[in-house]
């Protein structure tokens, strides 16, 4: 399969073909110092190999040209790691570079003409050998830049190719025909080696551009979203205060003679102005969560009278249902902790009343078991448990979203706005835990979350 099949385009602008010929260009300087050692220490073979083949001068002045023009190249690319040179500058840099390897490509190609003449066999195995070697290793150095690689494989493959063609020995054509081949098939290496770094780079830069994109994204969805928060708590807070003023003249209103049918009113107004005004109380308290303003006190408290407070907060709609209470305290309960309180009790209050809510009949039980983490502090479970109507999976996912019930037959069927999981939920985190649901549809439901608290002395 070719590989514009395998991989997508790499670049699909302007712009982007710039930075991806900008990446190219520097990737030829990242080997410098490899590039010129193996030139020198394979010029020092074929020195070796064809001494005593040829005037001693020959190799000399040979050798000294290919030592240059390393140290000459060296040179460069160190000049390019000091500068660091913006992608304006990089086309000259190129240049450069590219008439380097044009040097050092007619250097060995000279060697390839002058040293293929020997007669002797095993010299000439040798340079056939280290030629070959240099050319496979420019396609994977110089590859980057296709003309380059080109040039260095028509400057050392086309003078060994000559001298072959004049060997005297018989069958020398098929060698011939073997070294244009093999050129032919490293510059169509490095032609598919460029395509793929092409689209390597251009895949690095679109997923560059993706992620600035989706952190510029997620940094206006979070000021929005603060926003948000900050008019939701401003108007709550707005609306608060003459909500407090209607619920006050209500009930002045229900206090005053009135006939029954009047009094049923006042109360119709009376439940609906404090449902809204708990509206109201739950958007401010999500929005002071979710804008990080909510505030956590440190004071000791006693978990068993928390728990007292919340049954007793519960018991008349416990008893309206004719629901059973059910209180487990575990023995070794420390007799006070550090902690928030209100915030946890709030907790409780919500997964309490939301058990009594969903449960027809049975039980709602309450426990709380403590476990010891280090000599100063407890990790304390609260956990709320029911008979009641339980949910599915589907609904257990979607639990703890703002304004989201188990499905729409439930807010018909039992009301709600679906803010107080969401708010608990998140008022759990701020104090370190995790709220868990385990629940089975007619079985009941079982909410529990652990914090760690300092034990208070």
């Amino acid at each position: 399969m070719p590989p514009s099949e395998n991989f997508p385009a790499a670049a699909s602008n302007p712009a982007s073909e710039g930075r991806v010929r900008a990446e190219m260009i520097r990737l030829l300087f990242r080997s410098h110092f490899f590039v010129a050692v193996v030139n020198i220490v394979l010029a020092l073979a074929v020195v070796g190999a064809m001494s005593g083949q040829f005037p001693g001068r020959w190799l000399t002045v040979w050798f000294i040209a290919i030592a240059l023009i390393a140290g000459g190249r060296l040179q460069l690319a160190l000049a390019f790691k000091r500068r660091q040179p913006g992608d304006a500058d990089l086309p000259a840099w190129e240049r450069a570079y590219v008439a380097g390897v044009a040097v050092n490509g007619v250097a060995w190609g000279t060697a390839g003409w002058l040293f293929l003449a020997t007669p002797v066999p095993f010299p000439r195995i040798i340079l056939i050998v280290i030629i070959a070697g240099l050319n496979s290793g420019a396609v994977q150095i110089l590859a980057a830049v296709p003309a380059s690689c080109a040039l260095f494989i028509a400057t050392t493959i086309f003078p060994l190719l000559g001298r072959i063609m004049l060997l005297p020995e018989q069958g020398h054509w098929i060698l011939a025909l073997a070294t244009a081949a093999y050129g032919v098939f490293l510059y169509h290496t490095a032609r598919l080696q460029h395509a793929e770094l092409r689209r390597t780079y251009g895949l690095i830069h679109t997923n560059q551009d993706l992620v600035r994109t989706l952190a510029e994204a997620k940094a206006q969805a979070e000021r929005a979203n603060a926003t948000k928060s900050n008019f939701l708590a401003a108007m709550s807070h707005e609306i608060r205060t003459p909500m407090n003023g209607v619920l006050g003249m209500l009930q002045l209103l229900a206090d005053s003679p009135l006939n029954e049918e009047q009094k049923a009113d006042v109360n119709t107004a009376y439940e609906s102005a404090n449902a809204l005004l708990r509206l109201l109380n739950d958007i401010l308290d999500l929005s002071k969560v979710e804008s990080g303003k909510m505030d956590f006190e440190s004071i000791p408290f006693a978990p068993a009278r928390l728990i007292e407070e919340v049954v007793a907060l519960m018991r008349p709609a416990l008893a309206e249902k004719g629901l059973e209470i059910r209180v487990s305290l575990a023995p070794d309960l420390p007799p006070r902790v550090l902690g928030d309180p209100v915030r946890i009790k709030q907790i409780l209050l919500n997964l309490t009343g939301n058990a009594v809510k969903f449960t027809l009949k049975g039980w709602v039980e309450l426990a709380v078991t403590a476990t010891a983490v280090g000599e100063e502090r407890m990790e304390v479970e609260f956990r709320v448990r029911d008979t009641g109507i339980g949910m599915d999976l589907a609904t257990q996912q979607i639990l703890f979203q703002a304004f989201i019930q188990g499905d729409s037959s439930v807010n018909r069927r039992f009301g709600g706005t679906g803010l107080g999981l969401a708010i608990s939920q998140r008022l759990v985190r701020q104090m370190g835990g995790e709220i868990k649901v385990t629940s089975v549809p007619g079985q009941g439901s079982d909410f529990s979350f652990r914090i760690v608290l300092p034990i208070a002395r």
